[in-house]
């Protein structure tokens, strides 16, 4: 069986694989994954005190100091990588100190990404009162939030806004006293891997120019995506909102599947806040509306099934008038599994975190149909409502030790 680089994902019969985070750096190195259309990062890399280029200027306003901060630091339970951009800001004595990027270009209706992460000493404590604020765009229709000023743990802030007027695009921070007070203490606050970006959800931290996940391409190379009707969190995740939601793959024989054979593979969070809209809504199909009411297949999530307030899931056939289901009920919910169901001609096998969880025997074969490949929703609605950062299918049954290898590969990075 052969792999990709990075985790080891079964290559061997993939006809569609999605995985939103690969790492970037083997998408260098991976023949079967296409980064997309390059993105530029306008928070450029910042030097003692500043840095310019011909777009962006990095300014400082107060007494504070500006250093890069060495490959190998540690700071609170995280050491600083070779691909990180990690830099301190040594509070002055006084002044209003904020700093961001400045980049006049931007222009009325733009979509502007935005997110970092920080991290406050315990020296900082003093100025608590004054990180209460965080202003997100300034000059382009900002305003204002709050940022956790817990210290001694590394925070994140993502958030997307559009521009209402022309001016300048600036991230800025208040971690001092404004209005000329002295303050009586002096800390640091760590900033890690600052990433803007003129673009309509948030992209991975990558230094200068990384890949938007609107233009990727699948891991088998051949189908472009259309992320036009998604969302992403902030770690630019796949999310679906349970109401209009969804990836449309078009339609394909390929993944018709009449021999039976096939392979459906997911990520997937039920999130408990799942009580309302469909309740059995489709996480990866091709024809099975609502599961297994339409000729095709469908990999699905259940609601309040079997009873109030619990989620299930599993796969369903439709030919004709005949229909054949198998589910695992009760599943645990906010929090990533890893989920598969393997179809061989004879039987239907459920897997959850690498282990057989369900079986059935396998008496029908999907019909051959005309509807498109959907990711999150069903061919006539049916939205779901929660995370599916990766979505793969197989024109091949993978064997319980691939499942497992697959498992293995993303469950340090899924927290499974």
């Amino acid at each position: 069986m052969s792999t990709s680089a990075g985790p080891n994902i079964s290559l061997d019969g993939l006809v569609f694989g999605y995985d939103t985070g690969y790492p970037s750096a083997d998408n260098e190195t991976s023949l079967r994954f296409n980064k997309g259309e390059p993105v530029t990062n306008l928070f450029t890399t910042v030097g003692d005190a500043s840095n310019v280029d011909q777009n962006v200027t990095f300014s400082v306003n107060g007494t504070g100091t500006f250093k890069r901060v060495a490959i190998g630091t540690e700071i609170g339970d995280y050491k600083v990588k070779d691909t990180d951009v990690v830099y301190s800001y040594e509070l002055g004595t006084n002044g209003c100190h904020y700093h961001g990027n400045d980049y006049s270009s931007v222009s009325s209706g733009t979509k502007v990404s935005f997110s970092i992460e920080y991290f406050l000493t315990s020296d900082v404590s003093i100025v608590r009162n004054y990180l209460g604020n965080f202003e997100q765009l300034s000059g382009v229709g900002g305003s204002w939030g709050s940022v956790n000023s817990q210290t001694g743990v590394w925070h994140k802030v993502s958030f997307t806004r559009t521009a209402t007027s022309t001016g300048n695009l600036r991230m800025l921070m208040y971690p001092g006293a404004c209005g000329g007070s002295t303050l009586s203490n002096q800390g640091k606050i760590y900033y890690k891997n600052p990433t803007v970006t003129l673009t309509d959800h948030n992209v991975p931290f990558v230094s200068g120019i990384r890949s938007s996940t609107q233009g990727l391409l699948d891991l088998a190379g051949t189908t472009e995506i259309d992320l036009t009707n998604v969302s992403f969190d902030s770690n630019a995740q796949l999310t679906f909102d349970g109401t209009d939601d969804g990836i449309n793959l078009g339609d394909n024989e390929i993944f018709d599947f009449t021999n039976g054979v096939a392979t459906i593979e997911a990520i997937v969070k039920f999130p408990s806040s799942w009580t309302g809209g469909s309740q059995y809504p489709n996480l990866i199909s091709k024809g099975g509306s609502a599961g297994w009411d339409t000729d095709g297949w469908a990999l699905f999530g259940f609601r309040d099934w079997p009873s109030a307030g619990q989620k299930s899931w599993g796969l369903g056939f439709r030919n004709g008038s005949t229909s054949r289901t198998v589910y695992i009920a009760n599943r645990a919910t906010d929090v990533y599994l890893h989920i598969v169901a393997t179809t061989d001609g004879s039987t239907m096998r459920l897997y959850e975190n690498g282990v057989q969880v369900s079986t059935q025997s396998q008496t029908i074969n999907p019909a051959s149909n005309s509807t498109n490949v959907y990711l999150g929703r069903g061919p006539s609605s049916q939205f779901f409502p929660g995370e599916l950062p990766i979505s793969k299918v197989y024109n091949i049954t993978l064997s319980a030790d691939e499942i497992k290898q697959n498992f293995n590969a993303y469950k340090k990075r899924f927290g499974i």
